[in-house]
């Protein structure tokens, strides 16, 4: 089924596709955005910093957007 993830506390866990499995990044690694598609829908995601650098990116329901503790960018 879809990956439906958790958002701990201070923790979000977002799936990593170069290394095929979910990880956990600190919140303070981690900002939520919300996308404009070109039709004009707006959509919400949450992004997170991994330790080597690289951006992560999880779609989220607006409710989920609207409970993380994360800052919005």
């Amino acid at each position: 089924g879809r990956f439906k993830g958790r958002i701990m506390g201070l923790k979000t866990e977002i799936y990593d596709a170069k290394l095929k499995q979910k990880v956990l990044v600190p919140l303070h690694d981690t900002w939520k955005v919300k996308i404009q598609s070109k039709d004009g829908k707006i959509r919400y995601a949450l992004k997170a910093k991994t330790q080597d650098g690289r951006t992560l990116t999880r779609s989220v329901s607006k409710d989920l957007w609207d409970r993380s503790a994360a800052k919005e960018r």
